[in-house]
């Protein structure tokens, strides 16, 4: 730069401030950009004619092209956030959504702040808060207006923003389009419907307000306003906003505090060491970063239950997870566990397989090398101290080894890392050069393959693999006629969905709010093993009469016959089978009030978990069984349209078909809807496609 121009673009080696001076490159700059900041030359730097970001390359200083370099720069970022949006919009099946709506709902509609868990029957003495208020809110109030489809879309939403702001934390040069697409892949199996989802947004804009100029302007040996106060420095707009966004994720998710609160005090303490001395410094330290961070020790506490909060963070701290034995839930497992279970040939979670495990670790460690490398004025804006940085980067992989889960927070903070100082002067080219545009195209290219790994179709329905939807309609219809009571036992991963489906006079055993619960872990692991602990410690203890559980593997005995789980824990002349779906069962307890209406409901014979081809052998009198009572009740299932029915209906009409005659059967099967075979439990699809290839070897060759 020329000499004139050096007094607000000094060398940050001299001056120690933010702002990186960077050489004016001619050949990289229009005419009319020239022209302008040879007038600017000479002249105070309040009183200089801003030079466009986007200049225009048009000798009468039009705004054509300077439109064109705005579109080619926001329309592959626009693109990009969108196709994360769609590829997001999967079927809803977070097990947390449903007590996030009930909880969304009181506060709605009685403005309550729970202190005490109020939907069991094991852990009325249990705290329980609502951290989350922002969120349940939010939560609720779409499901009311738009059902699942309302949230499968917000889901959308909340990932197009986040995709939006992760581009723009990146530099802004084209190769930030695959680095984006590489960090959304990593990180696809955490964006879900949760208010983490939201408080990793809030994140990001913390790094973009860190770079904003006024930070430079305020904070350099020749700051644009020299005469500004002690005062005026710390409350920056710029600073305010920080802490407020602190704030915002208090209310949205205390949980998430640690994360915004240990970045937005890496952001606001930067710079506190100076060489120069100044005005405001003293022995080399500058005390304005230092009272600029010292409110972030109170803004987490501005919520509705600020004491709670605390408790809440410490048992989420880290190590508490193998400490209590939860490691058999894949959320809590570690990263070394799951990365050495990948590089051992174990099979990982299809949206979190080990290739991109891998990939977060060369990713880290690219960023980490050049972000040493940099000179200290080109770093990132608020980040540009390695003595803060690295530090808090050395946290978040703690935290991430802790709980893979971690890796959203840790993965926007490597991609901070890689960006840019607000003093950087961007330039951009009059007329793009065929070798330009050619890296433009093929590095948006590398970030549409990365997006097609693994891409999934939007659908807007719910995942029902999990929840039994039609077990929890039918209970609800039975129990307003008298027929099935309080309280109900359930299957640990039913209890999300039933919370919010039963009705709310059903108390329940547990749900996944593992805060509240995890006293119960050990009970409920031996209730797992042993009927005893099962029968005296929980159902007859809690005076439990309805037992929703899912249903189990049975085993094949030595003798050719079958037993299952609920065969070997409940007594059948205490418990009464009266209903089944694709996932669950439902027995209640035997009274004489019942009796009557057991006669009419019982399912004596069809036990959904005994493989379909063993009813049909019994139908066929080939195997021990009552089949007319099978009958009876095949029937009656074949009336609610069940899957395992209609697959046990087809088997044994097809024993002896050949030719056309296996066409109907065939034809069922082959025109299932995938999405409605994928709910459907492993073994009942691995007979579904069994049965359809035996089916259509039977066709004629030529129809086949």
């Amino acid at each position: 730069s020329t000499q004139a121009g050096q007094s607000h673009l000094s060398s940050p080696r001299e001056t120690g401030n933010h702002i990186s001076a960077l050489p004016a490159r001619p050949s990289m700059v229009d005419g009319d950009s020239r022209q302008r900041k040879g007038k600017n030359a000479g002249r105070p730097a309040a009183e200089r004619a801003p030079v466009s970001r986007y200049a225009s390359s048009t000798d009468g200083g039009g705004n054509g092209n300077g439109m064109q370099e705005l579109l080619a720069g926001e329309v592959p970022d626009l693109v990009l956030s969108i196709l994360a949006a769609v590829n997001c919009c999967t079927p809803l099946w977070e097990q947390d959504i449903w007590w996030q709506i009930r909880v969304g709902d009181e506060l709605l509609e009685r403005g309550h702040f729970p202190v005490r868990e109020e939907w069991s029957y094991t852990s009325g003495h249990r705290e329980f808060h609502n951290h989350w208020w922002i969120a349940t809110a939010l939560f609720s109030l779409v499901y009311r207006c738009a059902g699942v489809p309302g949230l499968v879309c917000l889901r959308g939403a909340m990932v197009a923003v986040f995709m939006r702001l992760l581009l723009a934390v990146f530099p802004r040069t084209f190769v930030r389009w695959p680095l984006a697409a590489l960090c959304f892949k990593i990180l696809r199996h955490r964006l879900q419907l949760r208010p983490e989802t939201m408080c990793v947004s809030l994140f990001l804009v913390l790094f973009l307000v860190r770079r904003r100029p006024a930070f430079g302007g305020l904070d350099g040996a020749n700051p644009a306003n020299p005469d500004a106060s002690l005062l005026e420095r710390i409350f920056l707009p710029e600073v305010m906003c920080i802490w407020f966004i602190v704030v915002l994720v208090a209310n949205t998710h205390v949980g998430m505090v640690p994360f915004s609160g240990l970045t937005a005090l890496i952001l606001l303490m930067d710079g506190f060491i100076k060489h120069p001395k100044g005005k405001w410094r003293s022995a080399g330290i500058d005390p304005v970063p230092i009272l600029r961070a010292l409110p972030l020790a109170v803004v987490p506490f501005i919520n509705p239950q600020p004491t709670a909060a605390i408790t809440y963070i410490l048992h989420h701290a880290p190590g508490n997870y193998k400490s209590s034995g939860q490691l058999l839930n894949p959320e809590m497992q570690s990263f070394p566990d799951e990365f050495l279970a990948w590089w051992n040939g174990k099979p990982t979670a299809d949206d979190h397989p080990g290739p991109l495990l891998l990939a977060f670790v060369v990713l880290t460690a690219g960023a980490f090398l050049y972000f040493i490398a940099r000179p200290y004025g080109t770093r990132p804006s608020g980040m540009q101290s390695a003595i803060l940085s690295l530090p808090a980067l050395a946290v978040y992989l703690t935290l991430t080894a802790d709980r893979c889960r971690n890796l959203l927070w840790t993965v926007c903070f490597v991609a901070a890392m890689l960006g840019k100082s607000h003093g950087e002067v961007e330039f951009v080219r009059a007329k793009r050069s065929l070798r330009h545009r050619t890296y433009a195209s093929l590095a948006f290219g590398v970030a549409l393959a990365i997006f097609a790994y693994q891409w999934k179709s939007p659908n807007l329905t719910m995942a029902l693999h999990n929840w039994p939807d039609r077990t929890a309609a039918w209970v609800t219809k039975m129990s307003a006629e008298g027929h099935v009571l309080p309280n109900v036992y359930h299957t640990s991963t039913h209890g999300g969905y039933l919370l919010y489906h039963l009705p709310h006079k059903f108390k329940l055993f547990s749900d996944p709010r593992e805060y509240c619960f995890s006293h119960l872990d050990e009970l409920y692991g031996a209730a797992y093993m042993n009927p005893l602990v099962l029968n005296k410690e929980i159902l007859d203890k809690y005076g439990v009469q309805t037992f929703v559980a899912k249903i189990g593997e049975a085993m094949k005995l030595p003798d050719g016959s079958w037993m299952d789980s609920a065969t070997r824990f409940l007594d059948k002349k205490v418990w009464a089978r009266v209903f089944f779906d694709h996932v669950s069962e439902v027995q209640v307890r035997r009274t004489p009030l019942n009796a009557k209406w057991l006669k009419k409901h019982e399912i004596h014979e069809l036990n959904p978990a005994y493989p379909p081809d063993y009813w049909v052998r019994v139908l066929l009198l080939v195997q021990e069984g009552e089949p007319k009572q099978l009958a009876k009740e095949l029937k009656k299932c074949l009336k609610r349209e069940e899957h395992y029915c209609k697959l046990i209906d087809v088997l044994h009409r097809s024993v002896d078909l050949q030719g056309e005659a296996a066409r109907p059967g065939f034809q069922m099967l082959d025109d299932l809807d995938p999405k409605q075979l994928k709910d459907q439990r492993l073994m009942v699809r691995q007979y579904t496609e069994s049965t359809r290839r035996l089916l259509k070897e039977r066709l004629p060759r030529k129809q086949a």
